[in-house]
């Protein structure tokens, strides 16, 4: 799941939400802007919450090893997938999140063409 948005729009907090979800407490559930990848064991499946913001070389997600988590059994939740776009596979379920002023936020969804 790609997660596009400007700073604030809510996206880890959105990751804190559904790592909820899958049983993962939301006191454990950061940002990885500095590490890039975060790794939750969910109830059912691995979480793997990548922060793409400080990208600077395409090849920093290959040294990630990124296909073993986009094609493997786990979710993978890709803040600031602009900076990997060309990486993300075809099925990715892109959300477009909006600050829309306060604690309000919009989501629009792109769903993946089959």
């Amino acid at each position: 799941m790609a997660l596009y948005g400007d700073l604030g729009a809510g996206k880890t907090h959105l990751v804190k939400g559904i790592c909820a979800a899958a049983g993962i407490p939301r006191g454990a559930v950061t940002s990885p802007t500095f590490t890039l990848l975060h790794e939750y064991p969910g109830e059912r499946y691995p979480i793997y919450h990548f922060d793409a913001y400080r990208i600077k070389r395409i090849e920093e997600f290959f040294e990630l090893g990124y296909e073993d988590y986009f094609y493997g059994a786990g979710l993978c939740l890709v803040e600031w997938p602009e900076h990997v776009e060309a990486l993300l596979p075809e099925y990715t379920l892109r959300l477009r999140l909006s600050h829309l002023g306060g604690d309000q936020r919009r989501i629009d969804c792109g769903i993946p063409q089959a």
